[in-house]
């Protein structure tokens, strides 16, 4: 009977001791995006998915991770205008990894853009913001002045100008009355502007107006910063890969997409 039990306490040992090893340390990964020229591709979403992680390349196309388990792990590589590329590779306990991304472009096709010859002439500081040359390079979805100027009188908010646009998710909800800009009443509700992330959940949209960056009160909703009789035009980007670069430049390597819009005031003020 003793014999049989020191013989079972000998099978029980091993496993406890592999408990104790120390846990493997961990590893990093870095890289740069380049197109098919060799040229550095900025605002690159780059995924990777056990751990579900992003970021996003710099102005010269850099990206780096940090403190990733050891081990398989695999990466995709995506941005508007090239073609996606997703790929496997392990990283050793302890290293730092460093791979270049080469990405195709790709033609885009887009919906056939119409725009009056007359719309830029009607409106010369709206044009002078690139506001059409990103309406017909077909970036975003834009509401222009036109559509605004139909809808204005029967819209219950300004929100409600964003509300058929794919991508774009205008959550209404019911809070208590606010303040809204200026000091003037944000009449007690509105909505919320949701985007996507990278891995297609709704994230809360980055705003600029007239070209500069805005951060909303808490609790304070678009409709209660915004009046629908204020706005002159509106550009939306869903997703953080589709910000222009100059946009992205003022927001920094955000996750999620932007809202921006321009004012009657400062539109029609002669420059």
């Amino acid at each position: 009977m003793l014999r049989r039990l020191l013989l079972a306490c000998a099978v029980v040992g091993p496993p406890l001791l592999a408990q104790n090893a120390p846990p493997t340390k961990p590893a990093h990964l870095q890289g740069q995006v380049v197109d098919t020229a060799g040229r550095p591709v900025r605002s690159a979403i780059v995924e990777t998915d056990d751990p579900p992680k992003a970021v996003v390349s710099d102005d010269s196309g850099f990206f780096r991770f940090a403190e990733l388990p050891a081990g398989p792990i695999t990466v995709r590589v995506r941005r508007i205008g090239f073609s996606g590329v997703e790929f496997q590779l392990r990283l050793p306990s302890d290293s730092t990894v460093s791979i270049g991304v080469k990405l195709l472009p790709v033609a885009q096709l887009l919906e056939a853009v119409q725009i009056d010859a007359g719309a830029e002439a009607a409106h010369p500081q709206l044009a002078l913001t690139g506001f059409y040359q990103r309406l017909r390079a077909g970036w975003g979805h834009m509401v222009t002045p036109e559509e605004i100027d139909k809808k204005r009188k029967t819209v219950p908010g300004a929100s409600s100008l964003l509300q058929d646009i794919v991508g774009v998710t205008v959550k209404h909800a019911q809070v208590g009355a606010g303040r809204g800009r200026a000091g003037r009443s944000g009449g007690g509700g509105g909505a919320a502007i949701l985007g996507k992330t990278p891995y297609g959940g709704d994230c809360v949209m980055n705003l600029l107006m007239n070209g500069q960056p805005v951060k909303l009160q808490d609790g304070e909703t678009f409709d209660q910063y915004f009046s629908v009789n204020e706005l002159y035009a509106i550009e939306t980007y869903a997703h953080a890969a589709e910000i222009p670069a100059e946009y992205q430049q003022l927001l920094g390597h955000d996750f999620c997409g932007a809202v921006v819009v321009w004012t009657i005031s400062k539109m029609t003020v002669k420059p």
